[in-house]
């Protein structure tokens, strides 16, 4: 029997545990009893008990979410008016309601401290409550308020039933009187229905009516007894759905709980109509079951029934079909949709978890033994959602516990007892079938194992508490087995057909036929053993860990955790999890472990299907998923191409040399790809070719994919020409390759042998002295150019290695990211903006492939990048959309800038209202949009403020005039400490200065300049102008020597006055349609010629060409005559020539 003390410890650790990662997959993992569940619609639903306890379901019970009571009272029962409307009512008078589906709950006032235990609501306002010692109580005004009915009796009322507004019933009774009262006016008056009940003795624990005369009421009494009324309750029916067993009832009452539970009758029924209903009977945990009828209580089909069961206390059956029935410890059944057979689902104390296993993230099964009063059971249960729901598919038919569950594939799977029994299915554990041993005598497992290599072909071995083992072998799909070792252990392991090893206390043995006869190999113990390819092997759980390269003929022990199994990535990457679920990875084959996450601390047995998701199983209930987001994987291509090869006579060689890319290939062999080591070559006689695998040259093979996210790789072909000698001629399609480069290379670097393989599909190789030629693949490349400073940069493509040191190895500073403050950063990931120093300027060459067309954002700033190409920011749309509510902002010598188009390598500043994605190829914004676009304007008579630090870096800040909508200059977070930045205090690049602003200075570099451009400007210190205090004209400049001035006070008033540089606008609007304004700026009298072009450099039209004064200037071009599409302006003068693009969209 389990130690009370030893329950209450485990579940003292389970409520201290705050890992985010780890999901308690038990519905009720405090085994709460479990005293209503209610429906408000097929979907939406509450199951409440004991100790305060509340979950609700929105998706029909797949996903339970814990809800706040507020209380560690007994919640009896549960009402919903509608999806957010409810009401509980619960012990000493506990009355609960939310208006927001329960995500709060608040107090009621009921006026009593009677026990409550039932409530119902006819509309939104009227709603009534029953309650021990003849309590019933009323509302008129949601819960509010509440009086108390005279119901003229003193006896317990367990349940209550309004038909309508005025018509209700209560049941109740205790001792030697059911009771069933009647009112017809709301509650004022009640009569006693309970003289013609032809056994008035004891209780009545539920009442159901359809409508003012047709209804139900259950009976406790002489075993299950279910009355029928058709009068209104004026004449009763005795009806006999179960069995008819007296009990005693001598304790009637469950522990901790005032409220009493059926010893031999009806804890509760539904009924959906006066024909369809449904009834659940306690029979005081001795037997269980739910009964239905569609005939209104005439006859009756059992529908589940269960020995030495905790009883159920609640049933709900939806307008769908789906029923629930809920119970003490947190018992839980389903019914599902119309059938009419009902699951229990792990859900509270009564299970002990000894085996798991997963076919994929979503498809699972248990092994378990679960707890009841008078014996235990072996039940199997099985998951489709990852856990979140787990239905038992069987019981009892191996000697409990189920020790083992092992799956080939969705469908075909075994289970094993602890003393006696194995069973096959191959429908997913629905159905299942004796497998016969080859022995009759107890087992009494310790530890079995199964591997199949088909569905045909298999092979299982265990040791047992004696020290005894075996291996046997099934050829028939495991319906019979022979013996074929008298040693065997508790981990099995085939590589194919013939090769496969044993691990258990005994220690290792290999078999090279199929399991026939076996081989000791290593006296060193383990739990697991598995192989990445027919050399390379591992073995854990031992007091070491042991690996083999030589197909398990040598064993060489390393230190590392113990481990209840491991995963291969590649031959020298391996993963592995504890039984407590703790996951360790080792990159270079077991010489080092590192722990990838923090295990539960308890649990008897684990299984993980990846490094990034798995379960752990244990005692009383125990069962937790282990989560975690995995690395985002770009959306790579997967490509395939062939060679063929031919000898000189012409002669194709049979085989196809089949090479690509595949996602998770690895550089050895893959066999789910259909990669197989094949015999060495032949006689140099014969015809041979064959890829060489770069982690064992001496293993080939007719096929070599590679991992889809490697940007630089060497396929090795070896041949040989036969008797016919040279030339040989290798053939493959040179329209099949992906984006990068692919060169036919000898091994010399293409001394001899270069052959560019996208520009032609065929080489004939004269030179016999090349018996290898390398397939060289180089990805996409792009070009990032930083100055020598700080830089904005993104990485426009996926490579192998995205390290700041491998990206970036002349960086001068780590790489910073920001989110809601800055990071810094060793890994860098696409789409990702980063702040980055440079002690020179360079170019810098990336490798890679691309990631797609989407940048994530989070609500607020972020720094982003886009891909391999420049996205101009008019194509960019949002999801949702709307949420961008800034420029884009740049970064070069002159600080941020607005940028209209984002360069491939560099890094931006947006703003989002959101988290959401940008769409890189969102495509041309349509008209409809175009007014809520943001444009670059800066007017053309706004101030200017220049400030230029002592290494020639400037910022210019604005004067606007009162009418702008300044809001638009928001300008991003101030950059890391040491990059020179000026800005207002508000953080924008434009202020209107008819009152005093500041503008804060982020220097190392003094001393500053302040230059006046087009506006009078009064310039103070900000500690009451003690250090400075200068009024600057129009084109007038002050120098700031003293570093401590890192703020000024500026006042001003804009001149209006001439240029005093050249500057040609973006034009606005753009995107356009018919019709655009292109503004410039000239400081002196020029010759100027304003022209527009098409993209193939064509003259499309010019707007001015002639003399004009210094000014600003605007001019309209209209394109009603011209097709959509991009077009350059230019803007030349004899000291100036700029041109932008815009987009004609129609």
């Amino acid at each position: 029997m389990r130690s009370f003390f030893q329950v209450i410890f485990l579940l003292l650790l389970i409520n201290q545990l705050v890992l985010s990662q780890w999901t308690n997959q038990n519905i009720v993992p405090d085994y709460n009893d479990l005293w209503s569940t209610f429906f408000a619609d097929d979907s939406t639903g509450w199951i409440v008990g004991s100790g305060g306890f509340i979950k609700k379901t929105t998706n029909a019970g797949n996903e339970w979410i814990l809800q706040n009571s507020g209380t560690d009272l007994i919640l009896k029962d549960v009402h919903f008016a509608d999806k957010n409307t409810g009401w509980i009512c619960g012990e000493s008078g506990l009355l609960l309601k939310t208006t927001n589906g329960g995500t709060d709950w608040f107090s009621l006032m009921s006026g009593t401290t009677e026990h409550l235990t039932d409530i119902q609501f006819c509309t939104s306002d009227i709603g009534y409550v029953s309650g021990f010692g003849g309590t019933i109580l009323k509302t008129t005004d949601g819960g509010l308020s509440w009086i108390s009915l005279n119901t003229g009796t003193t006896k317990d009322l367990y349940a209550i039933d309004f038909v309508d507004e005025l018509i209700g019933y209560a049941v109740g009774g205790g001792g030697s009187n059911q009771l069933v009262l009647k009112t017809t006016d709301g509650g004022i008056s009640w009569i006693d229905k309970s003289s013609e009940i032809p056994f008035p003795y004891g209780y009545l624990l539920a009442v159901d009516f359809i409508d003012a005369d047709i209804g139900f009421v259950g009976s406790e009494v002489y075993g299950t007894v279910l009355y029928k009324t058709t009068d209104g309750g004026d004449n009763w029916v005795t009806l006999y759905p179960g069995s008819n067993v007296i009990l005693d009832r001598s304790n009637s009452k469950t522990q901790f709980s005032p409220y009493p539970i059926s010893m031999g009758g009806i804890n509760s029924m539904y009924f959906k109509d006066e024909n369809n209903g449904w009834i659940l009977s306690a029979k005081g945990g001795l037997d269980n079951f739910i009964a239905s009828t569609t005939n209104g209580g005439a006859t009756w089909e059992t529908n589940y029934f269960s020995y030495s069961e905790r009883p159920f206390l609640s049933i709900f059956v939806t307008q769908n079909g789906t029923g629930w029935a809920v119970g003490r410890r947190g018992s839980i059944l389903l019914k599902e949709n119309d059938g009419p057979n009902w699951t229990i689902l792990l859900s509270g104390i009564d299970y002990d978890i000894y085996s798991i296993h997963f076919f994929n993230e979503s498809i699972g099964w248990v092994g378990a033994y679960r707890h009841t009063w008078d014996l235990s059971k072996g039940p199997i249960l099985k998951t489709t959602n990852g856990g979140k729901i787990w239905k038992t598919k069987v019981e009892n038919l191996v000697t409990p516990p189920v020790v083992c569950v092992y799956f080939f594939d969705s469908l075909f799977g075994f289970s094993v007892g602890d003393t006696r029994g194995m069973m096959y299915t191959t429908d997913g554990g629905e159905n299942w079938t004796t497998s016969y041993a080859p022995t009759s005598e107890s087992f009494q497992y310790n530890e079995i194992s199964f591997f199949f290599i088909n569905e045909n072909i298999g092979w299982c071995s265990g040791e047992n508490y004696f020290g005894n083992g075996w291996v046997w072998k099934s050829t028939d799909g495991g319906n019979t087995w022979t013996d074929k070792s008298d040693i065997g252990g508790s981990s099995v392991f085939f590589i194919n057909q013939n090769v496969g090893w044993v691990v258990g206390d005994s220690g290792i043995l290999k078999s090279t036929d199929g399991g026939e006869t076996w081989t000791n190999k290593s006296s060193l113990a383990g739990s697991y053993i598995k192989f990445y390819d027919s050399n390379i092997g591992m073995c854990v759980g031992g007091e070491s860990v042991l690996v083999s390269t030589d197909g398990g003929e040598t064993w060489i022990t390393k230190n590392g955790p113990i481990l209840q199994a491991i995963n291969f990535n590649n031959s020298t990457t391996v993963w592995g999890y504890t039984s407590e679920g703790t996951v360790y990875k080792t990159t270079n084959f077991g010489d080092s472990w590192e722990a990838l996450n923090t295990g539960l601390g308890f649990g008897e047995t684990a299984f993980f299907v990846n490094e990034y998701t798995g379960w752990v199983g244990g005692m009383n209930g125990t069962i937790f998923k282990y989560s975690v987001e995995p690395p985002v994987q770009p959306a790579l291509p997967v490509w395939t191409n062939q060679i063929s090869v031919k000898d000189a006579g012409g002669t194709e060689f049979s085989k196809i040399l089949t090479f690509g890319q595949h996602i998770n290939a690895t550089d050895s062999l893959d066999a789910s790809l259909g990669e197989y080591e094949i015999p060495p070559p032949p006689p140099s006689s014969i015809f041979d070719a064959r890829f060489n695998l770069p982690t064992n040259p001496q293993v080939s093979s007719w096929i070599d994919y590679r991992d889809s996210a490697e940007t630089d790789i060497l396929w090795d072909i070896s041949f040989q020409p036969g008797s016919a000698g040279y030339p040989i001629t290798f053939t493959w399609d040179s329209t099949a390759f992906p984006e990068g480069t692919f060169y036919l290379k000898d091994r010399i670097n293409g001394s001899f042998v270069n052959v560019n393989m996208k520009k032609q599909s065929s080489y004939t190789l004269t030179n016999s002295g090349i018996s290898s030629l390398q397939i060289s693949f180089r990805g996409l490349s792009k070009t990032i150019s930083v100055i020598a400073d700080w830089n904005m940069i993104s990485v426009p493509l996926i490579t192998v290695d995205m390290s700041v040191n491998n990206l970036f190895p002349a960086a001068g500073s780590p790489a910073y990211i920001y989110n809601n403050g800055y990071l810094t950063e060793d890994t860098l990931s696409a789409g990702t903006g980063y702040w980055l120093k440079f002690d020179g300027a360079e170019q810098i060459q990336i490798y890679g492939l691309t990631q797609g067309d989407t940048v994530s954002v989070q609500e607020g700033w972020n720094m982003i990048g886009v891909f391999e190409k420049d996205i101009p920011v008019s194509h960019i749309t949002s999801t949702p959309p709307g949420i961008i509510t800034t420029y884009y902002f740049g970064y070069n010598n002159n600080g941020y800038y607005i940028a209209d188009t984002l360069k491939s390598g560099k890094g931006y500043w947006i703003r989002v209202t959101e988290a959401g994605k940008l769409n890189l190829n969102g495509g041309l914004l349509q008209k409809a949009r175009e007014d809520r676009q943001l444009f670059t304007i800066i007017a053309q008579d706004w101030g200017r403020i220049k400030i230029i630090d002592n290494k020639g870096k400037s910022v210019t800040l604005f004067a606007a005039d009162e009418k702008s909508d300044l809001g638009f200059y928001e300008l991003p977070p101030l950059p890391p400490t040491g990059i020179f930045d000026a800005r207002y205090s508000s953080g924008r690049l434009a202020e209107n200065l008819d009152s005093k602003k500041i503008i804060k200075i982020s220097s190392d570099n003094y001393p500053i300049t302040i230059r006046a451009e087009g506006i009078d400007l009064t310039v103070r210190d900000i500690i009451n102008g003690e250090l400075l205090n200068t009024e600057l004209k129009n084109e007038e400049e002050l120098r700031i020597t003293n570093n401590k001035i890192t703020s000024i006070e500026v006042i001003g008033k804009v001149t209006g006055s001439l240029p005093v540089s050249y500057e040609l606008y973006q034009n606005y609007p753009n995107p356009f349609n018919p019709a655009t304004r292109i503004k410039f700026a000239i400081p002196k009298q020029s010759q100027v010629n304003l022209s527009i072009y098409n993209m193939l450099g064509e003259l499309v039209t010019t707007l001015v060409n002639r003399q004009l004064n210094a000014g600003y200037y605007e001019y309209d071009f209209k394109a009603s005559d011209y097709s959509s599409g991009v077009y350059i302006y230019r803007l030349k003068t004899e000291d100036f020539i700029e041109s932008k693009k815009m987009l004609l969209m129609k």
